[in-house]
């Protein structure tokens, strides 16, 4: 028992000796910086899907598809524009003790970015414009992630530089599926981050509002006529609505704006009785639109009113720049969204006049009214109200749902981004 005890004695006095000479232990850099992103409040990168200019973000999409090269058509390449902020204050927060470096801090970053991002197949119900989640048996398609590309096109961590706070970034994904479906059916695209340093801006980014349909000849989506067999990715859907702020135009945080309050400015030359006055085609077009959101199963109204304290939509003219025919936008001044109407000759053009001549409405303003409802702007060869095309007409536009009111205005796609205002 006495040699037992001597044997311990010694081993306890060569620890002891030990910690006495030497540093303790270092805990390795991505585990420390780990532990102190868990415990530090607030430490973390918020991750923003930019999507260019706000007003026209259907021109400028937030994510873009393109095909892989000929022969591999069941490659799809995904990109995501994006912005990182807080990148500056979360080094400053963990970048406390000595001994850890910068690179030690890329390092950190480059293993806990790593964003997931798959296509979920939805159909549209035969004869209508609503998409299900029900009876689809097709595959989820998961997205292998590339990297972190910069703009000049080099991957961000493997040059070893770390991302700067408000510069656009590029995440690339590479998709494979050989069965991906055509026309009928689209893909949601949810995007998400594995890691506890990058989080999304608004959550609502990583779930909702992104939305790929996969083009081949006749198909409801589009205006032209795509020769079969010619696959075009295209995304039509590329914004959660909600988060649409009023530095353009604002959706009601409860869904699409679809009562309106509407003030003509008869003082900037919006004649009264004029039959040549824009009025006509006002009231014609605003009515289109109550009936057409009315016939897809939205509860809309809209009553004129005397002054523009009482509005919440204001009708004017003024000088617009070459080419612009009219324009939709929010007025922060007075907290209200305002339609502006060019300020030209009307006995010379026939813009606005062909709504008064045949009693309809013009595709121009029921446009800009499409604006305020909270649409941005779609890209021509998708058909929609609000794209840069000519109006749309025929089968194109989304079923109606009402046996009392008709859908002249809207499209499937249309129809698709009203409901994405409403989730």
């Amino acid at each position: 028992m006495k040699i037992k005890f001597s044997l311990l004695s010694l081993i306890l006095l060569s620890c002891s000796s030990q910690a006495a000479t030497n540093n303790q232990p270092k805990i390795d850099p991505y585990t420390y910086l780990l532990y102190g992103a868990k415990t530090e409040s607030n430490a973390h990168i918020n991750v923003k899907t930019f999507t260019g200019n706000i007003g026209n973000y259907g021109y400028q999409p937030s994510i873009e598809v393109s095909t892989s090269t000929a022969g591999q058509t069941n490659e799809y390449s995904v990109t995501v524009n994006q912005i990182f902020n807080g990148i500056a204050d979360l080094k400053q927060t963990l970048l406390k003790p000595d001994g850890l470096t910068d690179d030690d801090f890329i390092d950190f970053l480059a293993h806990q970015y790593v964003p997931k991002l798959k296509l979920t197949p939805r159909s549209l119900k035969n004869g209508t414009a609503e998409v299900t989640e029900e009876d689809t048996n097709i595959d989820t398609v998961n997205c292998d992630f590339v990297g972190l590309f910069d703009s000049s096109n080099s991957k961000v961590f493997e040059t070893h530089n770390v991302p700067e706070d408000g510069v656009k970034y590029q995440s690339t994904f590479s998709c494979t599926s050989d069965a991906l479906q055509k026309n009928d059916v689209v893909y949601d695209i949810s995007l998400d981050y594995g890691g506890i340093v990058f989080q999304p801006h608004f959550p609502k980014e990583t779930t909702k509002g992104y939305r790929i349909v996969f083009l081949e000849g006749e198909n409801h989506f589009s205006k032209e006529t795509i020769p079969n067999g010619t696959v075009k990715p295209m995304v039509y859907l590329n914004y959660s609505f909600k988060d649409v702020q009023p530095e353009a135009i604002a959706a009601h945080p409860t869904g699409p704006n679809t009562q309106f309050k509407y003030f003509i400015d008869k003082a900037s030359g919006i004649a009264e009785y004029d039959p040549l006055s824009e009025r006509i085609t006002i009231e014609n077009s605003l009515s289109a639109v109550i009936d057409s959101l009315s016939a897809l199963g939205y509860t809309a109204s809209a009553e004129r009113v005397d002054t523009k304290n009482e509005a919440n939509l204001i009708f004017t003219k003024r000088n617009l720049p070459p080419h612009v025919r009219a324009g939709a936008a929010w007025d922060s001044t007075l907290n209200k969204n305002v339609i502006w109407i060019d300020n030209y000759d009307e006995i010379t053009s026939g813009h606005f006049n062909i709504g008064n001549v045949y009693q309809r409405q013009s595709p121009i303003i029921t446009h800009e009214i499409a604006h305020v409802i909270g649409l941005p702007h779609q890209q021509e060869n998708i058909t929609s109200i609000v794209s840069g095309a000519d109006y749309i007409t025929g089968d194109k536009l989304a079923p109606s749902l009402s046996a009392n009111k008709q859908n002249i205005v809207f499209s499937y796609v249309d129809s698709q981004s009203l409901h994405s205002l409403s989730e």
